[in-house]
């Protein structure tokens, strides 16, 4: 008889049919670390464990636009496919989120324990203990490493004897036992990733929120739902982040057909990360309330879908509506619905949740944006046209000639103003304002210097000025001459020009004809 038949001895057939969905999950990941290599770890084999592990939602998605493959990859979800990266691995369970997989959680540890904030901390719990623990310690992961599993409980258990605060200790225990034990030994595991949850909470509150996820899982080996749910609860409370933690529980409670908490845990993973939804619509260890859970799935489906809609229906209502801007103004609005609807119409839970946030904003900018250009424009039109008549009223009801003189810039005014009017232009009309302005300003200034013009001509006083500004110029020439007669009489007297002064024999001599200060 089989390890899982002899687990399932005296259970209903439905207990034991579900067992033995729990049994090939937990049976792959094992078999599947047994089968990997003991000391390197490569992609190849990581990507093996989560094609015959659990949890693999790698189902096809249709072909879906560019533009949606873009939001997928922008918001890291990685639609349609599973990818593990090194780096992510290694950063912990709630950055995997749906991508984690039971099988790969013993390749996590193995990453885990490189990190250096985990190194800081676990240096800070060994430093006080003496080389001995040390010393088992060291052994015991390097057995560990090289797949000397017998070797490595010795050496590990006596260094968690010697120093029961390290976790890290208990962590490993936990994994060899739960991995690489031939049967897996589900209540030594679990017995171990209690011991590191207990000892990594003061410190740690991730590791621990990790150690208990894993004794959850050593219960769901156990068939024990409810401590399955217990852990779960720890390990949310301790890292609120840890979606996997909000599914398993969710798992445990419709084991035991609690579809209320079920729905509940259901949620919260699924807010967390979108492409649970998918995972739950197909996980066999939710059947016994599978008729809840899809109906809450389609429930949330049509949400999402409908706040898509919401935000399309927004968008087309103003642009179908507006009749002030112009096709151009309009192309963002136009954009964004093109983009949701090809969203829209993939039908893709994860898709159309990760595109609610990230639309929503765009969608109320946009809207904000146009509804602002809109009510600049409907402001300055009638101030235009308004502004346009008093010019012209205030133009063609002067004199004849000043009208002649105007009226090419005003008809201009009114072609440009018009044009801006039917091509609702919002530059076209600032400009008409600032041509309506300089018309004003001429309009204004014109008429009084042909006035001015016209009041010189008519009542003589051009003569006036005239014969003044002859008599000047006679002064001028006459007072010329004389200046031009005392140089003369300076001159022959020996003396400066400027001023009349003497100049030196010395001076003279030189050529010299100014004095010293008018040189």
């Amino acid at each position: 008889m089989s390890l899982w038949n002899e687990l399932l001895a005296g259970e209903t057939a439905a207990q034991a049919a579900r067992s033995h969905l729990l049994a090939e999950r937990i049976g792959s990941a094992v078999a599947h670390s047994r089968s990997s290599a003991p000391v390197t770890v490569d992609l190849s084999g990581i990507g093996s464990a989560i094609q015959g592990g659990l949890g693999n939602i790698a189902s096809g998605m249709g072909d879906m636009a560019d533009g949606v493959r873009d939001l997928a990859a922008a918001t890291g979800r990685g639609l349609g496919q599973l990818s593990y990266q090194i780096d992510g691995l290694g950063s912990g369970i709630d950055q995997l989120n749906a991508d984690f997989n039971v099988a790969i959680g013993d390749v996590i540890w193995k990453l885990q324990q490189h990190s250096d904030q985990l190194a800081s901390i676990l240096d800070t719990l060994r430093a006080p203990v003496g080389t001995e623990a040390y010393e088992y310690r060291q052994r015991g992961e390097d057995a560990y490493q090289n797949g000397w599993y017998e070797e490595a409980i010795t050496d590990l258990r006596r260094s968690a004897e010697l120093n029961y605060r390290d976790f890290a200790v208990h962590r490993t225990i936990g994994n060899i036992f739960f991995y690489h034990a031939t049967p897996p030994a589900f209540s030594d595991a679990r017995e171990a990733y209690e011991r590191a949850a207990k000892y990594a909470r003061p410190r740690d509150a991730r590791q621990a929120a990790e150690a208990h996820l894993f004794a959850a899982f050593a219960c769901m080996g156990l068939h024990d739902w409810q401590a399955a749910r217990s852990h779960c609860s720890d390990a949310t409370a301790l890292n609120p982040r840890l979606c996997e933690a909000y599914y398993t529980h969710a798992q445990n409670a419709g084991q035991v057909a609690d579809s209320r908490a079920a729905i509940q845990q259901l949620a919260m993973a699924v807010q967390g990360d979108p492409r649970y939804l998918i995972q739950a619509r197909s996980d066999s260890l939710l059947a016994p309330v599978k008729r809840d859970v899809e109906s809450w799935c389609a429930d949330t489906e049509a949400s999402a879908t409908a706040q898509v809609d919401r935000l399309t229906a927004r968008l087309q209502e103003f642009t179908q509506s507006n009749t002030v801007l112009t096709e151009a103004e309009m192309q963002p609005a136009r954009s964004l619905t093109q983009e949701l609807n090809a969203i829209r119409s993939t039908g893709h839970y994860p898709t159309l949740a990760a595109a609610i946030p990230q639309f929503a904003p765009k969608v109320e900018g946009v809207l904000r944006s146009l509804a602002d250009l809109t009510q600049k424009k409907e402001a300055i039109r009638p101030v235009v046209a308004h502004a346009v008549a008093e010019l012209e009223d205030a133009v063609y009801q002067g004199p004849s000639y000043i009208v002649r003189h105007v009226e090419p810039r005003i008809e201009d005014l009114r072609r440009s103003a018009r044009t801006a009017y039917d091509q609702h232009s919002l530059a076209g009309y600032q400009q008409a304002q600032a041509d309506i302005s300089a018309a004003w300003k001429y309009a204004e200034t014109e008429p009084a210097n042909r006035c001015r013009a016209l009041k010189i001509t008519t009542q003589g006083v051009a003569p006036a000025l005239m014969r003044r500004s002859q008599h000047e110029s006679a002064e001028a020439q006459k007072r010329a001459q004389e200046a031009e007669w005392q140089r003369e009489i300076w001159r022959a007297n020996n003396r400066c020009l400027e001023c009349g002064a003497g100049i030196s024999l010395l001076d003279r001599m030189r050529g010299q004809t100014r004095c010293p200060k008018h040189r």
